[in-house]
Order: C-alpha cells, then structure tokens, then sequence
C-alpha cells in the first residue's frame, strides 16, 4: 500500500470516494450531492476555457491568480460556479503546503454567491485539512495549469460508457494509460490525480523526475521485474524494500517504507530533483560523469553535491550487497558517504585507506597543477615528482576490496577559483567518457623509475559547486564546459519552507506553533521571489546578485529572538502585522542580513540609496518588483 501520509489521511480518501460516485460516475456536485447537472460536458469545458483564457496571463486581475480567477468567473453561471468550486477541493486534496483556511477562501471565491441558500458538505470541507504531501512549489505557483490538467482528465474519463468506466477505474495501469492520452503536458496533477484514484497502487509522489530517481536507484532490485513504466516498476518495488524495512515512520505503519524517508531517501534523493518530468540530477551525473551546481550563494549546491556524491555510492552498494546486507550496514554506508576534506597534502589515510569514498577539496587560487595532479616536491636533499590528489584518489579507487569497488566522487568546490584547465593538465581528456581507462603518460620522471601514468577509471565522478557571484579568475573556457553538465541552482520558496520548518523547534519558542505562522512563511517565500525578480532585473546587479534560501532562513534566528519575552501573538502574524506592515523579525532580517549585503552589492553604484530602498520596499511592503 501507498498510503501513508504525514498526518490523517481518512477525509481525503473518503472524499475521493464520493468526488468519483458524485461527479465522475454521474453529474452531481461534490460540495452539494443533491444538485444536478453540475458535472456536465458543457460546464466542463466552460470552466477549461476559462482556466485557458488570456486573463489569467500577466497582470490582469492584481497578477495574482486568487484575482485572476475571480475575474474569470464572473460570468459563469451558478453551475459553473459550482464546478469550478468541486474543481478547487479535487485540487487541494493532495497537497498539504497549503493551509485548510487558504484551500477554503479559494474555494469560497470559486463559489461566489452561486450556493445560494445551500451549505456546502461540512464532509468535504473538512477534507482541506488534511493533506498528503507537497507536491511542490510548482503546483502551487501553476494552479491554471494543473487544474486544466484535473478537468481535461475528468472529461476523458466521463466520456466513456458507464460499464467501461466502471472497469477503467478498477484497472490501475488502465486508468494510467488513459489519463495520459490527453492534450495537457504532463506534470504534477497526472501524479496526484492517480494516487488520489488508486492510492495502493500509485505513490504518493507528485514528479516524474522523483519516480525516475527512484526507479534507477534501485535497479538492481527489480532486474527480474517485466513492467511498462516506472508506476509498475515501483509498484513492485514496494513490496520487496517492504521485506527489508518494516513499517514507516511517523505514522500509518500499515502502509509500509515511504521513499521519501530514511532508510530509503538517501538511496534517490541526490541534489535537487526538478518539478519536470525529465532524467534526475543524478541520472545525469551517472551517464555524463561530471556535473557543475552553479548559482547565487546560499542555494544548498554544498548540500545537493553531498547529496549526489552519497546516493551514487549507496546504490552501488545495493547492487553489489544485495539488498538484505544493505539494509543491515547502516553505519558503514554513513562512513563510506561521509565528505572527507582534502587539503593540499593530498589524502589523509586511515589504517592505510581513507573510510570514505567522498573527497571534497576547496579551491582558491594558489591551488594548481603540482597539488591536484603531479608536482615536484623536495625529500632531503632530492628533488622529486610526487603524485597529486587526482592519482591518489584513482589508487584508493583500485585498492579497495572487489566486493566493495564503489564510485568514488570528488568535489571541486568553488571550482571557478581556480584556473581549472591549468590544474588539470594532461587530465582535461580524461575527463570525456569514452576517454575513461585509457592510460595517458605524465610528463616528468624521476631517475630510475618508469614513467609515472594516469587513468581514470570509469567509476570516477566529479561534482563542481560554483558561485557565480564570485570573478576570482576568467570564465571556464568552452571546451572544459563541455566537459560537463550545469545545473542551475536558484532561490526555492519549498527549500526555505522546509528549512524555517526544521529549524522551528530549535530557535523559536515551544509556545508558538509552526502551523500558526504556516501561511505566513510561504508569504516569505513569494516575497523572497520578488525581491529575487527585482535582482535580476536591476541594472545596478543582475541574476548573479540573487540571494539564496538559506539566506532567508535566518528569519527563523530574529522570530525565536523577538517572541522570546512575548506571552502570544495575534494568530497568523508573526512576519507581518494584520495590516500588513512587517515585524521586528522581518526587519531584524533586512538590518543584519540582507539589507548590508545588497549595500555591498551596490557599493560604487550611483543609484545605491534608492535602489537599496526600492529592493527592500519590494521585499518587506509588497512593491512591485517591476
């Protein structure tokens, strides 16, 4: 089963129940059961081409879709209203990064007065509360998208004969099949919708790239499985990791390992996974070899390439171990994985070999071609070659034991420090996947020795982290770029999200409840959005200047500070008063933090009083970042 959720799931599931008996199966609404012809083939496509009209693009209605789509509906008739109301519950089932207040107002403004004296079921309202995952900042931030996508599917399905739409909706790989035979793009709804329809057999799990992840991390473990795609496949593979990591946590124990937790988690979730439908991050650094994480500072590139290095080495191990051994050896996967620094002396051994297989080297300048690939060091009174980090890594890759040959993964990190075509050298070839194990002769040899070679061996991956704010040296030359590929890493409102929410806890007093400032942290993360925007499109920066989650974050430090001697707050007002102007943590914030960066950021600049004033009205007012 895939049923497990972080908090209680039953309302959702038993509104599903009665959203496909109600609406799907016949034409009544969901919020009132006893009015008809409210899911009809007309109402389904005036709703649709309302989702598709020009209104809803650019800044018609305030820019924001709540008013958008009230500007849309004002012509609907009360049946439309009405269906564009059920419409907005089936979308808000899923997701439980939105507050059950927020999912009712969009609700209430779908409805407008079309309820007349009517009140909706209080069963289905109280649904909203609930949640069973966040699907992402892309489903919250393309809401015309997805529920096009709802409605699209819903007509599909309500097209066919009622026998044949009886069986379809029994037939899991069927109803998949069908609900991609549409005319939208595929993305986050497709998910939702059919672990919403059939949650035992679909995941709880709103990205293709996620599924795709998961599915090649653990390959090994479904190499006799015979499956069309990757909702069968980990179908499948649920029921074989169930018999190695029993039950789940938090709670729904029942429903069995969720791949979103650990043990599981860290076999998949390698660097950032995008909201697309694509390879994953990691997918791509297993077939190009090497990858660069570039963006603003404070972006989790140090994480993701953590992440990455990891999760290419535990599933190896999984394929080489076998999955009963895997699951058991805990403690020396953490050692294996753990990020090992390396400074210019090369590797540091313990008991002969290094206990990890991740080796991260910060670069700056002065670090070159004699410390990562070979240099002339004095022993006595002798001059000699000696071996850099590069060969030192390839040894430690062929020493290891045959039964535990695992990846090896090095961190470049503030590659764009150094000058990198100088520092690898003869080794720049390598790099290119078809030159992997092919030995190449190093210049320089000691008297009385062969000539010293090198060869990368195909289980060699490199990860580069790149701050493009930082212009120690000239741009990356084009033929080393090709070399790999570049991931983008920006500002994401879920990331801060998540890191306001983990650090709760720790800094913000046990009297103030994370879910009572929920809305008003994702109101942080539009506004960070703007500001971002407001960056990028400054004459004075630019993209570069953008300032990264973890950043933002720091808020959480200034609320825990200034709630400390308070006794309570008006609920749902801890970043912002009711009226809108910001609190002292919010500008705590912006005094500490962001405003001096962005003063350093502008220093020089003619403009820089008044830009510094517009980015900071744009981030804690509200102003346009245009």
């Amino acid at each position: 089963m895939a049923r497990y959720a972080e908090g209680p799931r039953d309302q959702v599931d038993l509104v599903v129940g009665q959203w496909v008996e109600r609406c799907i199966l016949d034409d009544r609404s969901l919020l009132f059961p006893d009015r008809a012809h409210v899911w009809t083939g007309a109402n389904l496509a005036w709703v649709f081409a309302a989702l598709k009209d020009g209104a809803l693009v650019g800044t018609a209605g305030g820019g924001k879709f709540d008013s958008k789509w009230k500007l849309q509906l004002e012509s609907a008739s009360p049946d439309q209203r009405v269906l564009a109301a059920d419409v907005m519950v089936v979308y808000f089932l899923f997701t439980n990064a939105v507050s059950g207040e927020k999912k009712r107002q969009l609700v209430d403004l779908s409805l407008g007065d079309a309820a007349g004296d009517s009140a909706p079921a209080a069963d289905v309202l109280a649904a909203l509360d609930q949640g069973i995952g966040d699907p992402g900042m892309h489903f919250n931030l393309g809401r015309d998208v997805h529920l096009r996508f709802l409605l699209d599917a819903a007509r599909r399905l309500k097209d066919r004969p009622s026998d044949e739409l009886q069986g379809l909706l029994a037939s899991p790989w069927e109803l998949a099949a069908v609900i991609d035979d549409g005319g939208e793009p595929t993305h986050a709804m497709r998910h939702v919708l059919l672990h919403l329809l059939r949650p035992d057999e679909f995941e709880r799990i709103a990205n293709g790239a996620h599924k795709s992840a998961i599915v090649s991390a653990f390959d090994g473990m479904l190499e006799d499985v015979e499956a069309a795609d990757n909702d069968e496949r980990l179908f499948a593979l649920r029921k074989r990791v169930a018999e190695y990591v029993p039950g789940a946590p938090g709670m729904n124990h029942e429903a069995g390992p969720d791949f979103y937790y650990s043990p599981l988690k860290e076999m998949w979730r390698g660097g950032g996974l995008a909201g697309g439908e694509g390879a994953s991050d990691i997918e791509a650094l297993e077939w190009k070899k090497q990858i660069v994480l570039h963006g603003p500072p404070g972006t989790g590139k140090t994480r993701e390439a953590e992440e990455l290095g990891g999760a290419l080495i535990r599933r190896a191990a999984l394929k080489a171990w076998g999955p009963a051994r895997y699951f058991a050896s805990e403690d020396e996967l953490t050692a294996l994985v753990s990020r090992q620094s390396v400074g210019a002396g090369g590797l540091e051994t313990a008991g002969g070999v290094p206990p990890s297989n991740v080796f991260w080297v910060q670069l700056h300048p002065a670090y070159g071609y004699s410390e990562f690939v070979r240099g002339l060091r004095l022993e006595g009174n002798t001059t000699r070659y000696e071996p850099g980090l590069l060969p030192q890594i390839v040894e430690h890759y062929h020493a290891q034991p045959e039964d535990q040959r695992f990846p090896v993964v090095l961190v470049l990190d503030e590659m764009n420090r150094t000058d990198l075509s100088a520092m690898l050298g003869e080794a720049f070839s390598l790099l290119e996947g078809d030159k992997r194990d092919k030995v190449l002769v190093l210049p320089g040899q000691n008297k009385g020795e062969p000539a010293a070679t090198l060869a990368l061996p195909g289980d060699l991956y490199v990860i580069g982290t790149m701050n493009e704010i930082d212009q120690s040296v000239e741009a990356l030359d084009f033929a080393l770029r090709r070399r790999f590929l570049w991931k983008d890493c920006r500002f994401e409102a879920d990331a801060l999200y998540d890191m306001i929410r983990g650090a709760w806890g720790k800094l913000v007093p046990s009297r103030f409840k994370f879910v009572n400032a929920e809305e008003q942290v994702r109101q942080l993360g539009d506004r960070a959005v703007a500001l971002n925007e407001a960056i990028a499109s400054s004459p004075e920066l630019g993209r570069p200047y953008e300032i990264g989650h973890s950043q933002f974050a720091e808020v959480t430090f200034f609320l825990g500070k200034s709630l400390a001697s308070r006794k309570s707050v008006q609920l749902g007002t801890y970043l912002w008063t009711g009226k809108g102007k910001p609190q002292p943590a919010l500008t705590d914030l912006w005094s500490w933090s962001l405003g001096p960066l962005l003063e350093q950021y502008l220093a020089g600049s003619d403009v820089r009083d008044a830009e510094l004033k517009r980015l900071r009205s744009v981030f804690l007012d509200g102003a346009s970042p245009a």
